[in-house]
């Protein structure tokens, strides 16, 4: 698979986002969690413009962070070791009557109810031999916590462009709740961190 391919595999949904991101020196793609941006020498044939953006978000908030005095280091193995501690869970097909919502229309009165075919959770039957990480749980560096299908996404990206798992990963801003900027070597990524405050410790991972 070719780069633009693999890119396009990540983008969002809405419109804005659905399309590769022309940011000056880079290309970038978001799904909403993950902002991935890559160089553009990575593309030297380019982009086509059938596959840009013709109405990117503006991102410029995202590098008013202050930067942390020291980067916080790690590794893609240790981020890949965090992401195998995380225990999966069975993944299911949707419930066909409420389509996944857990809800349906109530036939008497109008108003919505829980759904008695899968007792409000949405799930219809298990798919055979699939499972999913469980995204309850998070992964910790430093102070910040980040949610495990964020790194899911990063650790893919990062394997799929052949970074090397002992290549170290530099968180380089994290302040507060604002968003966390993460370099290895010339490839950027943003996630926005979880509120510590409601986060459950029993389903924290620490990365190191």
């Amino acid at each position: 698979m070719n780069i633009v391919e693999l890119l396009k595999q990540h983008v969002g949904a809405h419109d804005k986002i659905s399309k590769i991101l022309d940011m000056g020196d880079y290309y970038g793609v978001t799904n909403s969690k993950i902002l991935l941006m890559l160089p553009k020498f990575y593309i030297p044939e380019g982009v086509s413009p059938d596959d840009l953006s013709v109405n990117p978000p503006d991102t410029s908030f995202i590098f008013k962070s202050s930067l942390r005095e020291t980067p916080f280091e790690f590794t893609l193995r240790q981020l890949i070791n965090a992401l195998g501690e995380v225990p999966k869970v069975q993944e299911y097909e949707e419930c066909s009557k409420c389509d996944g919502w857990g809800k349906v229309e109530c036939e008497c009165c109008g108003n919505e109810t829980k759904c008695e075919d899968c007792d409000g959770n949405g799930n219809g039957s298990e798919i055979p031999g699939q499972f999913s990480y469980d995204y309850n749980y998070i992964i910790a560096i430093d102070e910040s916590h980040i949610g495990v299908g964020c790194f899911e996404d990063i650790v893919n990206l990062l394997i799929n462009l052949n970074v090397n798992p002992d290549e170290t990963i530099k968180m380089t801003s994290s302040e507060m709740n604002r968003p966390h900027i993460f370099e290895v070597k010339d490839i950027k990524f943003v996630s926005v961190p979880n509120n510590s405050e409601y986060t459950i410790k029993d389903f924290v991972i620490k990365i190191c």
